[in-house]
């Protein structure tokens, strides 16, 4: 890896990290959620992640949690806050 793919590789972390910490805001004022709602804060984190290996393991892990959801009308924080702590930790991780 060269300096630049890694440069480029920290900067694409740092946004993602970024939208992860938007979305960990959002869900922390509300108690609860649609689960279109809960998607669209899914998907914003998932396409704040320009590698493509590391958002093929982002959205496995807001995939499952979406299939939780089952036909709920309403999501609890919980079920939304969650896989984002998770999605984080994968982010904060250093990669080779």
């Amino acid at each position: 890896m060269t300096f630049l793919t890694a440069h480029a590789r920290t900067a694409s972390t740092a946004d993602a990290l970024r939208a992860v910490d938007e979305a960990l805001l959002a869900v922390s004022i509300r108690r609860l959620f649609t689960p279109d709602e809960a998607h669209q804060l899914f998907r914003s984190v998932e396409d704040a992640v320009a590698d493509d290996e590391l958002r093929a393991e982002i959205a496995a892990v807001l995939e499952r949690a979406e299939a939780g959801f089952g036909g709920q009308l309403m999501v609890d924080r919980d079920r939304v806050l969650d896989p984002l702590l998770d999605v984080r930790l994968l982010l904060a991780v250093p990669r080779p």
